[in-house]
């Protein structure tokens, strides 16, 4: 069986993986409990939580600021705003619902959605129901060519 981890232990752990770039603020207490963290990496100064084993672990990752994974509410409205969609309230974090309002003059829906969903590229619904439905619209001489194609044993009523 393995030796319990020490608090003394996960910050010699710590210093060796990140070469002292990461400074520990909480108390460790197991490598799921998350813990607070503090970047020292070029006076980044970024603060963040996270579980022990994740930090410190085989994979163990960095300070998500430095990283660029950290997103201000600020920039992430000019990221939408840039797609033509309004943010009604502050982003916090990727996982929060948020409700967002279309700018499309024909259309301003207002909806609800994960902030994360609409930054990776989700956007508003109806307007995406547009798109298709306009993506699906023949005419009537395409439409003659289609049914020859795939389907030999109806006939248009007429011509």
């Amino acid at each position: 069986m393995a030796k319990k981890l020490t608090h003394q232990d996960y910050v010699e752990r710590i210093n060796e993986v990140h070469s002292g770039r990461i400074s520990i603020i909480g108390n460790y207490v197991k490598a799921a409990h998350k813990i607070l963290h503090k970047c020292n990496k070029n006076s980044c100064g970024h603060e963040w939580e996270a579980a022990p084993y994740s930090v410190g672990g085989k994979s163990a990752s960095g300070c998500p600021n430095c990283a660029g994974r950290i997103v201000t509410s600020e920039q992430y409205e000019q990221e939408l705003l840039k797609r033509n969609i309004f943010v009604q309230g502050k982003y916090k974090k990727s996982t929060s619902k948020l409700n967002f309002k279309c700018g499309d003059e024909s259309c301003r829906h207002e909806w609800e959605a994960l902030a994360g969903s609409v930054r990776l590229g989700s956007g508003c619904p109806l307007c995406a129901r547009r798109r298709i439905s306009q993506n699906k619209k023949f005419t009537h001489h395409q439409y003659l060519e289609m049914l020859e194609k795939h389907n030999q044993t109806l006939e248009p009523l007429e011509d």
